[in-house]
């Protein structure tokens, strides 16, 4: 239900209402009396301190400095967006649909662990003395040039032929060139600390001579890394210890976060039964459904209405265990009809049962990391129920607009959109837009940014290079696409997209990595780029024809927003703004 955000603007549209609805609404504690601002028949309220926050979250402002007619104002457009909201909830019969409910249940899982391992992790104190030995141990850093392979054979003939007295990078990016999805080659030197590497790669990186290069050594979750030793420096213990500090936050409370993971793990006693993944294994062998069709064709699936395909199973080996734990048994049924929360590469592999045992491992622990969130309160937290609001509130207008949208516009024609674009046409026109996707990643994966964009360079599918970046790092965000648009959800991103022309014959345009002032690393997808004066009918007729239903579906609810307040038996408590 995202609007382009070009569209032109409207005197309070019941459509823009439910845009910003999802944004203002939301809620947090606050002490003292937390009095109730606006009601309706069946309990739905909008206390003042979710009014407050709603109010500081939009204005970026302190409501305490704000005069009452001011917060006035402010209140009568949260009671048109809760008529609205509690409209939509209703027309749903106060459910969500199936497949916002999946939606969801989705976020749920991954928001809870999302903030239980930070909290967990921030709570483990560092010791002043690993501070101090950490600071030692960095005094000598290292500048290595390095290359990580996925398959041991072509680290290995690289690693030969640099013996045999062939340059390092050129031979490299020879291989690279051959195959980007395989091989990656960095192009600067980067100084390393012996802290900074795991301890076998260390080992190994620190006892190289300047310009010799290292034999092949696999590396966790990389693959095979050949380096070469460009240069040492060295710098004192004053110097260290803030990057000393720095490396203690992400390294010791890693090691002890580990433990505390394993600990917790071996509280539910989680043990596999693997003579019962046969099942498993011949079940999703077999399978052709969305998931496989979208891997093998690039088709565009509702990925997040997908199903978890128990009819593939007979009764009795739905009832057979999978897992054992401390209180009872994880049948295939209890395991298959939990995937639809997941996401898609919790999927077991196919054909490979120790890859599939291996899946099961990591859904197994999340589920009990999940177990623990919520026995620990974590979605008891006032922040956390406001983001809950937030979440359903967004899915029951979404679900609402998706339901609505086309009725609304039944009765339009071809010739009302060509109408509504010779009246809008000067402003359309006017426009610079930009449709574009993202991947963005943190800070600290340039790497996985570099090896991803040098995928796209080879080739690779859109959807395929984010698949397998997600896969490598959660904390990848992707959106696939979206409208095109002026300004819209990511201004910083839409002028960056902005410097980019599809390419011959209106190809899409992938960016290099780009780094962001926030100290991120973004890769852009470029699907449709219009400069001003450069846009004509039949390429606007699409969204020019949503924004004509969309304008229908607004005049037709803001008729009826004084019949829903009184449905509703609204009552808005103005005094206790004062």
């Amino acid at each position: 239900m995202l609007r382009a955000g070009w569209i032109m603007p409207r005197l309070l549209p019941v459509g823009v209402l439910l845009c910003m609805a999802v944004v203002l609404l939301g809620g947090c504690g606050q002490e003292g009396e937390d009095r109730i601002v606006i009601e309706m028949t069946g309990d739905h309220v909008l206390r003042l301190s979710q009014v407050i926050a709603d109010y500081n979250r939009i204005h970026k402002d302190d409501w305490a400095d704000a005069d009452f007619e001011t917060r006035k104002e402010f209140v009568e457009l949260e009671v048109k967006k809760e008529v609205v909201l509690r409209h939509a909830m209703e027309d749903a019969g106060g459910e969500l649909p199936p497949r916002e409910q999946l939606i969801f249940d989705r976020w749920l899982d991954k928001q809870a662990l999302l903030r239980y391992w930070p909290k967990i992790r921030a709570a483990i104190a560092i010791p002043p003395g690993v501070i101090d030995s950490l600071a030692a141990l960095m005094t000598e850093e290292r500048k290595l040039h390095h290359a990580i392979f996925r398959n041991a054979e072509d680290a290995q003939e690289v690693y030969q032929k640099v013996r045999a007295g062939g340059d390092f990078i050129e031979v490299a990016k020879s291989y690279r060139d051959r195959n980007a999805e395989t091989v990656q080659v960095t192009d600067e030197g980067r100084w390393h600390t012996r802290p900074g590497m795991p301890a076998e790669l260390g080992d190994l990186l620190f006892n190289l001579e300047i310009g010799e290069v290292s034999r092949p050594m696999e590396a966790a979750r990389l693959g095979w890394i050949v380096a070469r030793l460009d240069s040492i420096r060295t710098k004192t213990v004053t110097e260290q210890m803030k990057p000393a500090e720095v490396m203690a936050d992400r390294v010791y409370r890693s090691v002890m976060l580990n433990r505390k993971m394993q600990e917790i793990y071996d509280k539910y006693g989680f043990e596999v039964i693997e003579e019962n993944l046969g099942p498993i294994q011949r079940r999703f062998e077999a399978m052709y459904d969305s998931i496989s069709a979208f891997g093998k064709t690039g088709a565009k699936v509702d990925i997040q209405a997908l199903r978890p395909p128990l009819h593939r199973f007979s009764p009795e080996e739905l009832a057979l265990p999978l897992f054992h734990w401390k209180d009872g048994d994880f049948t295939i049924e209890d395991f298959v009809s939990t995937l639809y929360v997941v996401d898609l590469d919790y999927w077991p592999t196919m054909g490979l049962s120790d890859r599939i045992k291996q899946q099961l491992v990591r859904r197994m622990n999340r589920w009990c990391a999940m177990e623990e969130a919520k026995t620990g309160g974590m979605l008891d937290d006032p922040g956390m129920q406001g983001e809950v609001r937030r979440k359903t509130s967004r899915l029951f207008l979404e679900a609402y607009e998706r339901k609505h949208l086309d009725l609304y516009g039944e009765n339009v024609s071809a010739d009302d959109v060509a109408a509504y674009w010779d009246e809008h046409k000067a402003e359309y026109k006017s426009k610079d837009l930009v449709g574009y996707g993202f991947l963005r990643f943190p800070i600290d994966l340039k790497d996985l940014a570099l090896r991803t964009a040098e995928q796209l360079q080879a080739g690779s599918p859109w959807e395929t290079a984010a698949t397998a970046a997600r896969r490598t790092d959660k904390r990848v965000e992707f959106q696939p696409s979206m409208d095109p648009t002026e300004d819209g959800l990511f201004p910083e991103l839409t002028e960056l997209a902005k410097r980019y022309d599809l390419g011959p014959d209106g190809a899409p345009v992938d960016s290099e990595p780009l780094d962001l002032a926030s100290g991120e690393w973004v890769i852009l997808h470029v699907h449709f780029r219009r400069h001003p004066e450069t846009l004509d009918f039949e390429t606007a007729k699409g969204f020019v024809g949503r924004d004509v239903q969309r304008e229908v579906m607004d005049d037709t609810l803001l008729a009826l927003v004084d019949e829903l307040t009184k449905r509703y038996a609204l009552r808005v408590h103005m005094n206790v703004i004062r």
